[in-house]
């Protein structure tokens, strides 16, 4: 140990906190304080930031960076989420096949809950979108509106 600095077989702690390690697997790897857990049985997973991917268990192939980024998600695989707060809580994601979301942006996808093959690039797009399938969302603040579908905004488009 040096200073505040301590190596381990599983990885590097700062003030007694992992930032930097992996569960065993290799195929796994955490970056940040509460980064993914010792537990999770699911692998070939990134977790980037504080709490990226904390309640991870038998999801696998998953990516998360920022802060709070997959933060509940348990067995849903595939998924992309990079920026504060990002699928942050899809704590019911955990069905299987609710797989295959992107969420790039602060808080995108945030409150997605039931959705799965999402896609939302953009400062909060798709925030406030508890589910939907196959959406794709890119901008500002796009498609805040709940349980609007693909369709429903391009038929408004169209109209307008």
């Amino acid at each position: 140990m040096v200073g505040n600095f301590a190596a381990s077989p599983q990885g590097y702690k700062i003030g007694g906190n992992f930032v930097v390690w992996h569960n065993g697997n290799i195929n796994d790897i955490f970056l940040g304080v509460k980064a993914g857990n010792g537990f999770m049985t699911g692998h070939f997973n990134t977790f980037t930031g504080n709490s990226a991917g904390f309640a991870n268990s038998s999801g696998a192939g998953n990516t998360a960076t920022g802060f709070g980024a997959l933060t509940s998600n348990t067995i849903s695989g595939g998924n992309t989420a990079m920026g504060f707060e990002s699928l942050t809580n899809s704590n019911d994601l955990n069905v299987p096949l609710r797989d295959g979301n992107t969420a790039l942006g602060f808080q995108t996808l945030k409150f997605s809950t039931t959705g799965f093959r999402n896609t939302a690039v953009g400062y909060k797009a798709l925030l406030n979108t508890p589910s939907g399938t196959q959406l794709v969302a890119v901008g500002y603040r796009r498609w805040q509106i709940p349980w609007e579908t693909t369709a429903q905004v391009l038929e408004r488009k169209i109209r307008q």
